[in-house]
């Protein structure tokens, strides 16, 4: 055979190999930089694992109400929130200081009043029987609930103890804190009025009053209004969407009113106040770090953690 040798075949080929190697790896690298990128973006938009795992991730369309959602104007520092960082507020001397003069015909102080007495009612009226009723719960709770429901307990006790040795039980009853909703109310506080809403006992029935009462809570961007509205929202107001609106009609709508506060600035970590009324009051102490953990992985169903998330956002953005 004439031309090239064997050989030098065999060294082109080789080159050849050896060029084609080289690309491999530089492709490899190229794509795996692109990778890392990716995934650090997507890490750094702080979705949630949790989501990801209940395969919410979705068509990221333009349009798409899985979008991160987008709030214009929201001062999460507003003077309705108040903020304890890695302390826990100590109840007594809020309520003193709520009380004062100074703050005693404020319609906001009022609402606030009425909600530590809502979270202490149930310990100042007969604090031994809390004791006896969290030993019986813990009894015959769920294994996986036991240890969030006596941390539960335990924190609500913990923080009424003052209260019960320095105001009378007769001072932290349903009848006084629904007269400081009502007065607050009249006052114009939206969350009081969300609360009497929920509470099935407003200031008017009448249904161009919840309407606007409504919508001015969704305007508001206030967490605390939109809890108290949340329960509302749900099986209260089905058949009645003249009144309610799009934002209502079953059980979806109080979990997607809940998580809308919580992306609002609403504690709604485990020892929040949201987490503990599900547990101490609902009986629902599942061992999640905070309540959109809970939600997601631990109240629904698959086929409704979609519907939720996109009903939040859609409150939130008034869409």
């Amino acid at each position: 055979m004439g031309g090239v040798s064997l050989d030098s075949r065999k060294g082109r080929i080789m080159n050849v190999n050896k060029r084609i190697s080289v690309i491999h790896i530089f492709l490899l690298a190229t794509a795996l930089i692109l990778l890392s990128f990716v995934i650090f973006a997507y890490f750094e938009n702080g979705k949630p694992e949790y989501l990801n795992k209940d395969g919410l991730d979705g068509e990221r369309g333009e349009n798409s109400s899985l979008n991160p959602i987008h709030i214009d104007k929201v001062d999460h520092s507003l003077e309705f929130r108040v903020k304890t960082n890695d302390r826990e507020l100590n109840l007594l001397d809020e309520m003193k200081r709520l009380s004062s003069s100074e703050h005693r015909d404020d319609p906001r102080s009022q609402w606030k009043i009425s909600k530590i007495i809502d979270y202490c009612r149930a310990y100042v009226s007969n604090p031994a029987g809390f004791s006896s009723d969290t030993d019986k719960l813990i009894e015959t709770a769920r294994q996986d609930y036991v240890s969030s429901l006596k941390l539960a307990r335990d924190r609500v006790a913990g923080r009424c103890r003052e209260l019960s040795e320095n105001y009378p039980a007769e001072d932290f009853t349903y009848l006084s804190s629904m007269v400081l909703k009502t007065r607050a109310a009249k006052q114009g506080d939206l969350a009081a009025q969300a609360s009497l809403l929920s509470s099935q006992a407003p200031i008017s029935t009448d249904s161009q009053y919840i309407k606007n009462l409504i919508d001015d809570v969704i305007n508001s961007k206030d967490p605390d209004a939109y809890l108290e509205l949340s329960d509302a929202m749900g099986f209260q107001s089905v058949g009645k969407p003249e009144a309610y609106g799009k934002f209502s009609g079953g059980e979806e709508y109080t979990y997607a009113w809940q998580l809308a506060a919580c992306r609002l600035g609403l504690d709604c970590s485990k020892t929040g106040d949201l987490m503990t009324k599900y547990c101490v009051n609902g009986g629902i102490c599942m061992p999640y770090s905070n309540f959109e953990e809970m939600l997601f992985r631990g109240l629904l169903p698959e086929a409704e953690r979609k519907n939720v998330n996109r009903i939040s956002a859609d409150i939130i953005n008034n869409n």
